[in-house]
């Protein structure tokens, strides 16, 4: 391909050694017609005047013999001499005064009338020239021969003996090809002349355009592509000291210094700025070259995902600059734990991977890792704080997990997930249930998308008791999905996917509507008014726009805030902490109860606790289980009890199965609770009904109080008062 200036028109492709060459070809081609038409149009001028000239000399010597000689014989004779000439056809000399013919080269017509031997355009000629007379004369051109006439005044013996001639008229017809062959001939030896040297004039030309122009171009354009400043062309083009020399250092040393622009920017394109290890483009660039290096497979190796727990919390609590400290310090530490031509890199965020080689046995690996855990899990201070960080790994194998770059990332981020779920410092191996798992999410977060349009969900209600007067409290409402394939999915099997995939928050919405509306229902139905509670996640007590939401849903459906609950977990309220106490004070302050689900397992604070708007804490059911198996199951239990009493808020026990666990929370002064020995959760119909025979069943259910917890609930009571 030719260099710069190409045009696409018509499909083609046109460079600029064609737009200069061409029409330099169609410039010589014009140049030389218009040559030929010159010479033609210069050799029918010349030829014209050579005619003449010819006639004229002819037509002299004949006027001339006419007043030298004496005698009309003789003067004939040199007419008729003329006769032999090669150019000439015929001369008559014709008595201007009698119109006759005096003499001629054609003995015929000598004593003739010029009208009965010429042709009539002939004659007419003649008889113009006579009518004007006094030496005048005409030449006419034909096919094949010119015709002279003139008119001359001459003395001279007519055409009859004793005749005399005053006044002559000369005609003479001449051969034009004869005359103007040699001529013809001379002319195109000219104009042959004139081409050639003008297509050398134009190849000299071309050639100059060519050397002087179109090949400092072309070379220009091979250094564009190929930029080789070593090769000898561009080397000549260099020491050119012309606008192309010029030109060529420029693009030498503007391609020196895009690459070098190049270079860095490709550095900076693989490595991490923060950190200084490679990024994810590096790692994975290096993870495929060193599995196409591995061949057949012989070479085992691990890679390894690491990810820093609580890294966000860190980041909020103590700043920036201390999260990136943190993550610096973890770079350093996988830098002193990795062997020569093992792989780092920061894959985003607080996310490290790295390859490690000829690892071994899975034994081999574990351990390798697990040291490295160990070290990350160590306090660090950073910025004048002590900070623990603490990991979490995953690891996959190769060749046994896969053989692919992206099936080993895909694995090993599995087996992270699965290691974060387990808690701080796990690691987890890949194993393809794990992805059995995955697979089994996707489908779950791709039915959930369309499972409130399809009207999938429902409600159910599990009752709360009132431990003290043995009625209905209250109830919490539980998402069912009806799946149309999978029949019910349990909510263990859905709620955290819809968490991970920032579904929930619509769910939540969906099941706040859906318990209002049916609260609406029971009060329409002329039902007792029955609180329902409704479990929200960290995602909706985050998201700013909850309380708003709960407002316009209680406004739409007429519902009093007093029978509408939130349920948060202990662990939930401690994600983003000043943004969840400010919503569930918005909450609390429309009148909605607040309370605090599976209180215990958490890790709040007092400190925080006192802050929360909380109206009611919930005994979490692993508690309540450890009232019948073992001796100190009443410890913890009670504990929350106690706790709650010195709050001033009301505690529910979940869980409750037996009518064992009922009396030890009865006796301990637990005010509800809520489990299968009431009640298992029900669709809204079988809880309407439920509430309506409450009265009778709850009698057969309630435990008798003993008499030393009655008399400590009403000094409770009474000191409360």
């Amino acid at each position: 391909m030719s260099f710069a200036g190409h045009e696409r028109q018509d499909g083609r492709l046109f460079s600029l050694r064609w737009k200069i060459l061409a029409p330099l070809a169609v410039l010589g081609a014009g140049a030389v017609g218009a040559l030929v038409v010159a010479a033609a149009l210069v050799l029918s001028a010349h030829g014209q005047s050579e005619l003449r000239r010819e006639a004229e000399t002819i037509a002299d010597s004949i006027a001339n013999a006419a007043e030298a000689i004496e005698g009309g014989e003789q003067f004939s004779r040199f007419v008729t001499g003329f006769g032999g000439r090669e150019n000439v056809n015929t001369i008559a000399v014709i008595d201007a005064a009698t119109g006759k013919i005096a003499a001629s080269t054609r003995l015929s017509w000598v004593g003739q009338s010029v009208q009965d031997v010429t042709a009539p355009a002939l004659f007419r000629r003649i008889a113009e020239v006579q009518a004007a007379g006094k030496r005048q004369d005409g030449l006419w051109e034909e096919e094949q021969a010119a015709t002279y006439i003139t008119y001359r005044p001459m003395l001279h013996f007519g055409a009859q003996p004793g005749e005399a001639m005053s006044d002559g008229i000369i005609v003479i017809r001449l051969s034009v090809e004869g005359i103007l062959a040699d001529m013809r001939q001379s002319g195109w030896r000219f104009a042959g002349a004139v081409v050639l040297g003008l297509v050398v004039f134009l190849g000299v030309l071309a050639f100059l355009i060519y050397e002087l122009v179109l090949m400092p171009l072309a070379q220009l354009e091979r250094f564009a592509q190929f930029r080789d400043r070593s090769a000898a062309s561009f080397k000549r083009l260099l020491g050119k000291r012309d606008e192309f020399g010029a030109l060529a250092h420029v693009m030498s040393q503007a391609f020196g210094e895009a690459e070098a622009s190049s270079s860095r920017l490709a550095e900076l394109a693989m490595n991490d700025e923060l950190t200084g290890l490679g990024n994810r483009t590096h790692f994975r660039t290096r993870l495929r070259d060193t599995i196409a290096a591995s061949g057949t497979g012989d070479t085992r190796l691990a890679l390894v995902l690491v990810d820093v727990d609580s890294f966000k919390s860190i980041n909020d609590t103590f700043g920036h600059d201390v999260g990136d400290a943190l993550l610096c310090s973890v770079a350093d530490i996988l830098r002193a734990h990795a062997r020569g031509g093992e792989v780092l890199a920061r894959l985003g965020g607080d996310e490290f991977a790295l390859l490690l080689k000829d690892s071994g046995s899975a034994d081999d690996v574990l351990a390798r890792v697990q040291g490295l855990l160990d070290a990350l899990s160590r306090p660090m201070s950073l910025g004048g704080n002590i900070v623990h960080g603490g990991s979490s790994a995953g690891i996959t194998l190769f060749p046994q997990d896969g053989r692919d770059a992206e099936v080993l990332m895909k694995n090993a981020d599995l087996a992270l997930n699965m290691a974060k779920s387990e808690g701080h410092n796990s690691l987890q191996f890949f194993r393809h249930e794990l992805k059995l798992r995955a697979l089994e999410r996707s489908s779950i977060e791709r039915d959930l998308q369309r499972a409130i349009e399809q009207d999938e969900f429902e409600l159910h209600f599990q009752p709360k008791i009132d431990l003290a007067k043995g009625a209905v409290a209250g109830s919490e409402a539980l998402l069912r999905w009806r799946h149309p394939e999978r029949g019910f999915v349990p909510p263990w099997a859905f709620i955290p996917v819809a968490e991970q995939s920032g579904f929930v928050c619509e769910l939540t919405h969906w099941v706040i509507n859906e318990a209002c509306r049916q609260i609406k229902a029971w009060r329409e139905a002329g039902l007792p008014p029955v609180s329902v509670a409704v479990n929200v996640s960290a995602a909706d007590l985050v998201s700013g726009d909850l309380s708003d939401f709960v407002a316009n849903t209680l406004v739409t459906h007429g519902v009093s805030p007093r029978q509408l609950e939130i349920e948060v977990t202990e662990s939930m309220v401690m994600h983003d902490v000043e943004t969840v106490i400010a919503t569930l004070r918005r909450l609390r302050s429309m009148g909605i109860a607040i309370s605090i689900d599976d209180f215990g397992t958490g890790y709040s604070s007092l400190a925080y606790l006192k802050r929360f708007p909380v109206k009611c804490l919930k005994i979490d059911r692993s508690f309540v289980d450890d009232l019948d198996r073992t001796s100190d199951g009443q410890a913890i239990p009670k504990l929350i009890v106690d706790l709650a009493r010195s709050l001033g808020v009301k505690v529910v026990a979940e869980g409750v199965e037996t009518v064992r666990q009922a009396e030890r929370l009865i006796d301990m002064g637990c005010d509800e609770a809520q489990g299968y020995y009431f009640g298992r959760p029900m669709p809204a119909e079988d809880f309407s009904t439920y509430v309506q025979q409450a009265p009778e069943n709850l009698k057969k259910l309630m435990p008798a109080r003993s008499d030393a917890a009655e008399r400590l609930r009403k000094i409770l009571q009474e000191g409360v008062a």
